[in-house]
This record gives structure tokens, sequence and C-alpha cells, in this order.
């Protein structure tokens, strides 16, 4: 079932789950998809604003170029996400305690975001933006990162031994975030 240029507005998700099928340039706004499974489900060229979709299940669920805003997504295994074409945004979001582990995500945008705990591990971020994002114990390891670009962003703990840099971009105060392992010191 295709489901076009709908909007959604102030739905409660969670008592009554979405319908499967595609739902194509679709907006989502103030919803609750808390908890909800959203398997089988292809959402393309749609928008989530101010949605909560925390501990969401996207098992085999396709995103193909959707934007997040002001979305609260904890806990959510983007890992289990349909990921041919997947391609998303991420624009003041909380994405706390999610996995992006193994996806293919180069370029992805990610815009002021609280990215705490986040498991990034073995990822494809090549040329991919964290634009003033605080990623407090986010994992990177064995992740592709080259031409990614960090300038903006903070608390981050990359090393550089276990995961790919090659044209990565950092700014100086951010250089700690790579050298935190060797205890080293800068003033």
């Amino acid at each position: 079932m295709l489901i076009s240029d709908k909007i959604f507005e102030n739905r409660d998700f969670s008592a009554n789950v979405p319908e499967k099928g595609e739902y194509e340039g679709c907006t989502f706004d103030r919803c609750n998809f808390s908890r909800v499974s959203l398997t089988g489900i292809d959402f393309s060229e749609s928008r989530f604003s101010h949605c909560d979709l925390s501990m969401v299940q996207p098992s085999r669920t396709a995103f193909r170029d959707v934007l997040f805003e002001h979305c609260k997504l904890l806990g959510v295994s983007f890992d289990r996400c349909n990921d041919i074409l997947l391609d998303f945004r991420f624009e003041h979001c909380m994405l706390d305690f999610s996995s992006f582990q193994q996806l293919k995500l180069s370029r992805c945008v990610f815009t002021a975001c609280k990215l705490e705990g986040v498991d990034f591990r073995a990822c494809d971020l090549r040329d991919a933006v964290f634009d003033r994002c605080d990623l407090t114990g986010a994992v990177f390891e064995q992740t592709h990162l080259e031409g990614s670009d960090f300038r903006t962003s903070q608390r981050f703990a990359i090393d550089p031994e276990t995961n790919y840099l090659k044209k990565a971009r950092f700014s100086l105060e951010g250089a700690s975030g790579l050298l935190g392992k060797y205890g080293v010191i800068l003033e």
C-alpha cells in the first residue's frame, strides 16, 4: 500500500501501529512511535519533526532520503534497517545509545545532535559531517571516517590505530579526542 504526501500530526502510534506499506513524501509532526515495530515499512522523501522514536524497532525498515529533526531516538538499532539505499539526516536529535554498527552511511549529516554511547563500530562514515555534536562515549572501532568532518563536535574518543582517518577533519581543540589513550596532556 502506498501512502503519499500525507501529514500525520500529534498521532500516538504506540497505541495504533502505522499500516505496513510505503510512506512517500509524508510528514510526521509531534508523533509518538516509542517502542513501535516498524518492520517492513518503507519511508522515502519523508520528514519526522519533534517525534519520539525511542526504542523503535526498525527491522527491515527502509529510510530513503529521510530527515529527522528535533526527534528523540534513544536506543534505536538502525543496524537492523533495510540498508539498500539507506539515506537519512539528523538535525537537533537525541540519538543516545543507538546503533549504526556496520552500516554504509557515507555523507550522512548529523547536525547539533546528542550521540552519547552511540555504536559506530565497522560503520562506513566516509565524508560524513558531525556538526556541533556531543559524542560522549560514542564507539568508533574499525570505522571508516575518511574525509569526515568533526571540527565543531566535542567529547569524542577516536583511536587512530583502530579506525580509518585519512583526510578526516578535526579542530585543534578536538585533537585530545584522538590522543586520549596515550595520556597526553594538551594545554
